[in-house]
């Protein structure tokens, strides 16, 4: 939560696979802005390198700063970018063009988008509380993975999304037709004990991740057998077509009444034995699906 008086919220991505981690800070920093009505921008760099040679550097192009920019701009956040400058901190004219060109992007959507404020559709779980107890650095996005790539998913699937921490989600989940929870391990009793009376109320929950799902098996219809095992390869099968994927594995059985969703192949071949890959479960009013 914002405890002090600040009067605003900034904050700069990583000029590496910046676009991804656009999607993902803008929505962190937008529901901050928005709980406790902060203006916020995010800076992006004009250019990417390689870590393990940091002078090796080139410029990024237009269209990919305003792709950047645009996961920024579209939640209703401030956009600037960062250009490098020569050693005696001249600038490079040269560089001129693709700073007017993504300022006139900018800018061009400047009224649609600033302040803007997102529908209420998809909600993904950033447990504050969890990642602390995983994390002994102050200023780290290490362990975040998880949401980035869940994030990103969601993102690709054409669906609206928002990132909530707690205190966004205390009293409010009823806003959102699906929250997520995207393999946390633990979560503390009162948010579990919310997260159940928001499905049982009509609310829709999607548990992601072997542990995850440890959390709401009794509500979720659903008996674990044993212990999850780690990074084994399997095949994941729907829709008469199958994608490897590699990743902790719990095995289920599914109680009365609870349905599959897709099916997990130890060979690449739709013909053999299969498991279920996700089910879903009736709770309450709502429903609480688990992969």
């Amino acid at each position: 939560p914002v405890t002090v008086d600040v009067d605003f919220l900034s904050g700069d991505l990583t000029p590496v696979n910046s676009l991804n981690n656009a999607a993902f800070e803008g929505r962190c920093l937008a529901s901050q802005g928005q709980a406790y009505g902060k203006p916020w921008d995010i800076m992006s760099w004009g250019f990417t390198l390689n870590w393990d040679r940091q002078q090796l550097q080139t410029k990024k192009s237009a269209i990919q700063l305003e792709q950047e920019a645009s996961e920024i701009i579209s939640m209703g956040g401030g956009f600037q970018c960062y250009f490098t400058q020569n050693r005696d901190a001249s600038i490079k004219p040269w560089e001129i063009p693709t700073m007017k060109g993504l300022g006139d992007f900018v800018q061009a959507r400047r009224a649609f988008c600033k302040g803007a404020i997102p529908v209420p559709q998809v909600a993904i779980l950033y447990s504050g509380a969890t990642h602390e107890r995983e994390t002994q650095n102050m200023f780290t996005n290490g362990g975040l993975e998880r949401i980035k790539g869940i994030t990103t998913a969601l993102l690709d699937g054409q669906q609206a999304v928002e990132i909530k921490m707690e205190h966004h989600l205390h009293g409010n989940m009823q806003q959102y037709p699906l929250i997520v929870v995207p393999e946390w391990d633990w979560l503390a009793d009162s948010l579990r004990n919310e997260l159940l009376s928001y499905v049982s109320g009509g609310g829709r929950l999607l548990v992601i991740g072997a542990e995850a799902t440890r959390l709401f098996e009794k509500e979720a219809g659903i008996r674990l057998e044993g212990q999850a095992t780690v990074n084994k390869i399997q095949y994941l099968g729907y829709d008469k077509d199958m994608a490897a994927i590699q990743g902790d594995y719990q095995p289920v059985e599914l109680l009365n009444g609870t349905r599959s969703f897709g099916m997990l192949y130890d060979q690449q071949d739709l013909r053999f034995n299969s498991r279920p890959a996700a089910s879903i479960a009736d709770y309450g009013r709502g429903q609480i699906a688990c992969v």
